[in-house]
Parts: structure tokens; C-alpha cells; sequence
């Protein structure tokens, strides 16, 4: 029990409230890592829950695998206080930056969510769960977390992006970066992925900016203004494989679907897919709804896409599956792919902000292999948590035993 006093809404709340302190939670070392509900409210209150991130004390002492909750994004769509990032949502005009320090809200102008609780249920919630039917264990971090904490992936051997990812400051890039060079693995499973470069400043980098204009932004390096990351010269092609230059976006409604271009791939095993089939648009399996990762390709003698590297895709992308995606809101494609970085670890993007909603069926029928979309997800996690080689060594190939024992694998 607390008393909660009332305190005042600043008049532009999107750049933070500065409430004092009225009640503190205390979160034990011995705390699993994961993603929390609290439920606040005098009794009888029909409240949203506050959801927030808990990492484990011990990185990488338990599993090898660590999910990204996209937190700065979240932040961008975020429109408490009468701004987010967006023109739609904001009053009169965008923000060119906003603060975590204020409430996360739901956004009845924008029928894909936003607020955490809204990315949670739409994109994040089903993968989490999905991961624990799978009798697999994984620690969670946030988007925040990866900026502040260089040494943070190195605990690691498979780094997990899910969910609609936009946002990426420059140290959250360059750990990335770092540890795929050290030999680390990464599934994407999410897409739009690190679209706009941002900057955390502030009072320990509370507030999250992002002009989205060149002109506009006071900095003077070109490569850290806050724009696109292709405008900044650094592609996010160039990390992780696909990115968002030819991706395309839709609200609920259109069904776009995978094409499959080879089918020999250890992603598909088990999948019973050929070439030219399709999946990912089922009625409950709908993987292509909203933002999707992309490639500029072309055909290689036999018909198969292949990139032409004009967009920043490394020539080693290998294109898994596409889907046209010609009758969206920005027409363009979604690419599946995977690729090794040179001297590094082994990247696959699946392209899509709503992987995990291939997930929902195996969730309702409890079995963890029901759909093409859970087998392609079990050999990536499989195969690159598997396959990675970290320098924590002995620790990470434990967890990596401990968690295929887990998994039946």
C-alpha cells in the first residue's frame, strides 16, 4: 500500500514530467529476467498495467540467447503529453525530442497501437511466449540497455531483435556491430529495423532525439545528425542484411505473402516448402501486415533474386524469401535473408515487424511446431545460438547445452 499524491502535468509533457518519487519497487538480484507486469490502482480500478524490463544480474550466465525489447521506439510513438516523433499523433506539430520520463499511453488515432502495452500485445508478447512453450530460456534487455552498455552482448551468443525496431543511437549500432565482429550471432526478427538514427541526452540520456531533418539538427558531424541512417552514410543494410529504403508499410487488411527461392536452406528444414511456395498468409498466420525489411535485387541466371548492393546489402545477403508488396501504402518488398559478417558472426533477418503474429497459433493449440513460421524460427535459434562462439566462453556453450536439454533439441 502507498499513498499517491497527485502531481502536476507540465505543459509539454513529452519532454518529461520531473514527478518526484512516490513509490519504489525493490528488484531482487534473484529476479528472472524478463518482461513484468505491475498493476497499480486502488482496488476494484479497471487499470492498464505498467510493463517494464528486468536483465539478469548474471548476463549470459543462464542462456547464450538475449532479446531486445524495443524500447526507443516505443518512446518515438509515444504521444503522452501531446507529441511524439509523429505529425498524426502530435499537437500542433512533432517533437524533435522525447523523454522516458513520462507515461506510456494508448493512441486511439492509430489503430496499430502505441504505448509499450500496445507493442507488447501486437509484436512482442506472442515471441515471448512462444519461447517459453519451446522450452527455451532467454534473458531481456531493452533498447536502452544496448545503448548505455558496450560489454552488455559480449555475455551473449545470439542477440534477438523482435517487434518493430526503428529507433538506434549510434553506441546502440556500434555494440551491435562490435559484437558481430567478435564472432556473435543475430536473428532479426522484427522490421523497419534501425531506420532512424537518434541521440540519447539529457539527465542520464532520458531524452530521446531525432530531428529527422539535416537542416534542423544543430549538430555539425553529418554522420551523427539524426536522420536516416542511409542519409547519415551508414545504411542499416550494411548490419543487418535488409533494411527499410525499398520496405513498405500497411494497416490491417492486406495479406502480402513469402515466396520461397531456396528451399534447401537449413532455415526451411522441416517446413515441407519448395520453391515458389508461399506462406506467412493464413488467416492466423499473418506475417506481412505492416513494416518489413527489404532488399534492391535482381535475377541470377536460374530466376532467384540476388542483391545489387545498390541500397548497401552485403553481396553475401543470401534472399531466402520475398514478397511483393506492390498494392501497400509505400509499394516495395520484404526480403528473408541471411549472411555471415566478414570476419564475424552469421545475421538472419526475417524481415517483418510481425513475425511473432505466426506465432499465435502454436500459443492456441500448444504445440510449439504448429506453423512455418515457429519451424523457421526453432532452426534459426537452433542453428545461430548453437553456432556462436563468444568470449565468455565456457559459460555461453553451458547455456547452450542447458537450454537444447530444455528444448528437446
Amino acid at each position: 500500500m502507498a499513498d499517491v499524491p497527485a502531481q502536476l502535468v507540465p505543459a509539454r509533457g513529452w519532454e518529461g514530467c520531473g514527478w518526484k518519487v512516490t513509490y519504489a519497487l525493490d528488484i531482487g538480484r534473484d529476479w528472472i529476467s524478463g518482461v513484468y507486469a505491475l498493476r497499480a490502482g486502488r482496488e476494484g480500478d479497471d487499470c492498464d498495467d505498467i510493463l517494464f524490463v528486468v536483465r539478469n544480474a548474471h548476463p549470459g550466465a543462464d542462456t547464450p540467447i538475449v532479446v531486445q525489447i524495443p524500447t526507443t521506439t516505443i518512446n518515438a510513438y509515444n504521444n503522452w503529453g501531446g507529441a511524439g516523433l509523429y505529425g498524426y499523433n502530435s499537437v500542433p506539430s512533432p517533437a524533435h525530442a522525447v523523454s522516458f520520463d513520462r507515461p506510456q499511453q494508448k493512441d486511439a488515432r492509430w489503430p496499430r497501437g502505441y504505448g509499450f502495452a500496445d507493442e507488447w500485445s501486437l509484436r512482442v508478447k506472442a515471441f515471448v511466449l512462444w519461447l517459453e512453450l519451446a522450452g527455451y530460456r532467454a534473458d531481456y534487455i531493452t533498447s536502452n540497455d544496448l545503448h548505455e552498455d558496450g560489454a552488455l552482448l559480449g555475455h551473449y551468443g545470439l542477440f534477438v531483435s523482435i517487434g518493430h525496431d526503428e529507433y538506434w543511437s549510434r553506441p546502440m549500432r556500434d555494440h551491435f556491430d562490435a559484437f558481430m565482429a567478435a564472432g556473435g550471432n543475430a536473428a532479426i526478427f522484427s522490421g523497419n529495423t534501425g531506420f532512424w538514427q537518434i541521440r540519447m541526452e539529457g539527465a542520464a540520456g532520458r531524452l530521446q532525439v531525432c530531428y529527422k531533418n539535416a537542416e534542423k539538427d544543430p549538430l555539425i558531424d553529418p554522420a551523427r545528425k539524426t536522420v536516416t541512417w542511409r542519409d547519415a552514410g551508414y545504411p542499416e543494410n550494411l548490419s543487418f542484411g535488409a533494411g527499410f529504403a525499398k520496405g513498405a508499410w500497411k494497416g490491417p487488411g492486406t495479406i502480402g505473402r513469402f515466396v520461397v527461392h531456396r528451399p534447401a536452406h537449413w532455415a526451411f528444414e522441416g517446413t515441407q516448402l519448395g520453391e515458389g511456395d508461399g506462406f506467412g498468409n493464413d488467416s492466423d498466420e499473418v506475417l506481412l501486415a505492416y513494416e518489413t525489411n527489404s532488399v534492391d535485387y535482381t535475377p541470377d541466371a536460374r530466376g532467384r533474386p540476388v542483391p545489387t548492393g545498390s541500397d548497401g546489402t552485403p553481396e553475401n545477403y543470401l534472399i531466402l524469401a520475398t514478397a511483393e508488396l506492390p498494392d501497400w501504402g509505400a509499394p516495395g518488398n520484404a526480403a528473408m535473408g541471411v549472411f555471415a559478417r566478414a570476419g564475424g558472426g552469421t545475421v538472419f533477418n526475417a524481415a517483418t515487424t510481425d513475425w511473432a503474429c505466426g506465432l499465435e497459433r502454436c500459443l492456441a493449440t500448444g504445440n510449439p511446431l504448429e506453423t512455418v513460421t515457429a519451424r523457421i524460427t526453432q532452426n534459426v535459434l537452433v542453428r545461430l545460438a548453437r553456432g556462436a562462439d563468444r568470449g565468455a566462453g565456457s559459460a555461453n556453450r553451458a547455456g547452450a547445452r542447458r537450454h537444447d536439454a530444455a528444448a528437446g533439441l
